[in-house]
C-alpha cells in the first residue's frame, strides 16, 4: 500500500535541506567529448563547422552568458565610480560644514 501511494505521488522524495519546488541558482553544465564537437578532423588542419544542434545551442548559451558577465562588469565599474563620486561628495560636504561651523576666538588677537 505505502510503496504504491509513493509511486503515484508526483512529489519526489526530499533529501535533508533540499527545497524541490525551487530551482537552483546554477546548473553545472555537463558538456561530454562528442558535444565539444566532432571526433575527427581533416587532413589539411581546417576545424570542422558545427555538427550538432546541441554544440550549436552549447555556444549560442556560451555567448549569451559572456555577454551577461561583460554587462555585470560594466554595472560594476559604474557602480564603483558613483561610489567614488558619493564618497568625494561627502568628504566635501564635511569639509565645508567643517569651514562654517563658528570657530573660538581664544587668545588670539584680531589684529
Amino acid at each position: 500500500m505505502f510503496l504504491t501511494k509513493k509511486l503515484m505521488s508526483n512529489v519526489p522524495e526530499l533529501v535533508s535541506g533540499s527545497c524541490w519546488w525551487k530551482k537552483p541558482l546554477y546548473y553545472n553544465p555537463v558538456v561530454r567529448p562528442l558535444d565539444r564537437g566532432p571526433d575527427f578532423s581533416f587532413v589539411d588542419g581546417r576545424k570542422p563547422s558545427i555538427t550538432t544542434k546541441w554544440e550549436l545551442e552549447r555556444r549560442k548559451k556560451q555567448v549569451e552568458l559572456g555577454k551577461q558577465i561583460v554587462h555585470y562588469l560594466n554595472e560594476i565599474k559604474i557602480a564603483e565610480q558613483l561610489y567614488e563620486e558619493q564618497q568625494i561628495q561627502k568628504t566635501l560636504r564635511a569639509e565645508k560644514i567643517e569651514q562654517s561651523k563658528p570657530r573660538e576666538k581664544g587668545i588670539e588677537s584680531v589684529f
